[in-house]
C-alpha cells in the first residue's frame, strides 16, 4: 500500500490557464474551505503554444499550485472515489467539460508523532520530511488531505491510481511516493 502526492504532467498534457484576470484571486488558496455554496464557473482555456500536446483528463491549472483539475470522462470514472471527499466546482471554456476539484477530506490515517516536519521559525509546519500513515486507516482512503498542510499537496493511494490506470485516463504523475507500507 502507498501514499502518493498527486501531480499533473504538465510537460506532456496540455495545460489549462485562468481567461480572465480577474478571476485568479478566486483561486488561491484551495486549503480545504468549502466553496461551492459562493462559486461560480471559471473560465479557463489551453494555451495556444502547446497545439502539439494532446489534452489530458488530468490538466496542470496554471499558477495554482494546489488545484485538481478532472475532465468530465475522469469524474465519470473516478466519481466513487471523490464522492464524501471534495467539491465539484464547474469551470468553463471551449476545451471540453473541466471540474476543480476542492479537497475537503483530512485523512485521520496520517500519524502526526511518527511522522517528521520542517518547522518555519515561528512553529508552522512548513513540509513533511518523512510520512508515516496508519495501514488500516489508509486502505479506506482514495483523495485526501492532511490537516497540518491543507494548501500545499493533494494526496492519492493505490485505489485511486489503480483506477486510473485501469480507466486510460491520461495527464496524471504518480511517480512521487511519500509513504509505502512494510507488507
Amino acid at each position: 500500500m502507498r501514499a502518493y502526492i498527486l501531480d499533473a504532467d504538465a510537460n506532456r498534457y496540455k495545460n489549462l490557464h485562468v481567461s480572465q484576470v480577474a478571476d485568479w484571486d478566486r483561486l488561491e488558496g484551495f486549503d480545504a474551505t468549502p466553496r461551492a455554496a459562493t462559486w461560480s464557473p471559471v473560465g479557463v482555456e489551453h494555451s495556444p503554444d502547446e497545439f502539439d500536446k494532446p489534452g489530458g483528463d488530468y490538466p496542470n491549472l496554471h499558477g495554482v499550485a494546489s488545484a485538481c483539475v478532472f475532465s468530465a470522462r475522469a469524474v465519470e470514472v473516478l466519481g466513487d472515489l471523490l464522492d464524501g471527499r471534495g467539491e465539484l466546482l464547474p469551470l468553463t471554456g471551449d476545451q471540453g467539460s473541466f471540474f476543480l476539484f476542492n479537497v475537503t477530506h483530512f485523512t485521520e490515517a496520517f500519524d502526526e508523532e511518527l511522522s517528521a516536519y520542517q518547522r518555519y521559525s515561528d512553529g508552522g509546519v512548513m513540509g513533511v520530511e518523512r510520512y508515516v500513515f496508519d495501514p488500516q486507516r489508509l486502505s479506506e482512503e482514495t483523495i485526501f488531505k492532511l490537516r497540518d498542510l491543507p494548501g500545499l499537496y493533494t494526496y492519492v493511494t493505490d485505489a485511486f491510481v489503480e483506477r486510473v490506470q485501469e480507466a486510460g485516463l491520461t495527464g496524471f504523475r504518480f511517480d512521487r511516493v511519500v509513504w509505502e507500507s512494510d507488507g
